[in-house]
């Protein structure tokens, strides 16, 4: 994929990519000056660009393809064509990289070094205004991801139509006690909804889970007939198991 930017024509795409940059703002000389000091590197999905902790302050320039941002190994936001990484030790050399950035597909980037883009900044001072105004952007997009504190612990109870009793009992046995209980009947999914979405906004809401497997349905393996969970149970839970402490309880399934 780099090497459509090598050659004369290949640096005039280069600098015609960059002009769309955020930080560009359609500059055609700023894009021309990034194109002689940056270097172009190609990543493949999964290749890591940026490592969180990390002591390197260089930016990046997504020229083709596609990043993930993580923090602490959650996915915390994704980056196109147009945009940039690692603005924000570069303006703080002090700080260690906050977030690791794994290429989600083929990818092309510019990297530009601290000092290369400082030089730049010093030409090109509206560089450092709309480098602010992107970070103010992303803070905003960031603190979106944080819970607002709640009074109780909320705790999301999952479970198939069958073992809604179970659900209900468990509800009612923590209702005088600090905790908001809701089972998937209580509103969580409406008409005017996708399941998905409703259950990414439980994982979002809920402190604690309950999966609730009971012995609705068999598995047939080998000749033999095993009882087994529900598939939205078990998909609910796999959902939850990725961002909460979940407590499974079972009833005559055994291990899930």
């Amino acid at each position: 994929m780099a090497d459509r930017f090598k050659g004369k024509d290949g640096e005039r795409r280069l600098a015609d990519s960059l002009a769309e940059q955020v930080l560009v703002g359609g500059d055609a000389t700023l894009a021309s000056e990034l194109a002689r000091c940056g270097e172009l590197l190609q990543f493949q999905a999964g290749d890591q660009v940026i490592v969180q902790g990390g002591h390197d302050n260089d930016i990046y320039f997504i020229v083709l393809g596609a990043v993930d941002v993580f923090v602490h190994g959650r996915k915390v936001a994704s980056r196109r064509a147009g945009s940039h990484v690692g603005e924000m030790a570069l303006v703080q050399p002090a700080q260690l990289r906050s977030a690791t950035v794994t290429a989600s597909e083929q990818s092309v980037l510019l990297r530009v070094s601290e000092p290369d883009f400082v030089g730049l900044g010093d030409t090109f001072p509206v560089l450092w205004r709309r480098i602010a105004k992107e970070l103010a952007r992303r803070l905003e997009q960031r603190n979106s991801l944080v819970a607002n504190t709640r009074d109780k612990i909320r705790i999301f109870i999952m479970s198939s139509v069958e073992s809604l009793d179970i659900a209900r009992a468990i509800q009612n046995g923590l209702e005088y006690d600090p905790y908001l209980v809701v089972v998937w009947t209580d509103g969580v999914f409406r008409a005017s909804s996708y399941p998905i979405d409703a259950l990414e906004g439980e994982v979002d809401q809920s402190d604690f889970a309950i999966a609730i497997a009971h012995a609705d349905d068999v598995t047939h393996t080998r000749g033999k007939t095993w009882p087994t969970a529900r598939d939205n149970v078990v998909f609910e839970l796999g959902l939850f198991i990725g961002r909460l402490v979940v407590h499974l309880v079972t009833d005559g399934v055994g291990n899930l």
